[in-house]
């Protein structure tokens, strides 16, 4: 790799390889429905985009940015945080497909095909309320007030209106916080689980 060329008292940009997110992670039983489900998908609907892999499937709870490098205080901060959030265990149901981007087309024109419900997520928005209250006591900003629970399982052109499908379900016991090796492909890191209450 080539190396980086800098002038003197110009410091280069760093470099942002590290993503932070509090996820839901499926079972391997769940893995495996997916699998099927985004199988059967292609097939009807002829799609192109490559399957996320196993290791990088996952319901987004949120966000907390893109860094140069892992930020060992943000992860200190978050984990004690973290350790207070009270919610119970649930099972989620994802039974609609759909194309989603959060108002915006990846580059080429792709679109994330996902996978979402409306009952199978409640016990999501229900953790979700309980993750945000406690971001917001701490001073987190841009915390949103709700999520669109859901579970990439491509990338695609097409742009498909909801469609049912037989549900994709797993018993959810515990929120993780996950390192996203930006644009690697490679499964994620876990830096911390948190229980929920049974």
């Amino acid at each position: 790799m080539a190396e980086q060329l800098t002038l003197p008292g110009i410091e280069p940009r760093p470099v942002l390889s590290d993503r932070l997110m509090l996820v839901l992670l499926p079972d391997a039983s769940a893995v495996q429905q997916v699998r099927q489900r985004r199988q059967a998908l292609g097939m009807r609907y002829a799609l192109h985009g490559r399957p996320i892999v196993p290791g990088r499937l996952h319901i987004t709870l949120a966000g907390f940015g893109d860094f140069p490098g892992v930020p060992p205080r943000l992860i200190g901060n978050l984990s004690r945080l973290l350790s207070s959030v009270d919610a119970p265990c649930f099972t989620a149901s994802l039974d609609t497909v759909m194309s989603f981007d959060g108002g915006r087309a990846r580059s080429g024109g792709r679109h994330a095909l996902v996978l979402s419900g409306d009952d199978g997520v409640q016990g999501v928005r229900i953790l979700y309320d309980a993750i945000a209250q406690r971001l917001r006591a701490l001073g987190f900003g841009r915390v949103p007030s709700r999520i669109m629970p859901h579970l990439t399982l491509s990338y695609e052109k097409l742009r498909l209106p909801p469609v049912p499908v037989a549900p994709v379900q797993w018993p959810v016991t515990e929120f993780v916080l996950a390192r996203s090796l930006i644009g690697s492909g490679e499964p994620y890191s876990i830096f911390g689980r948190w229980p929920l209450r049974h």
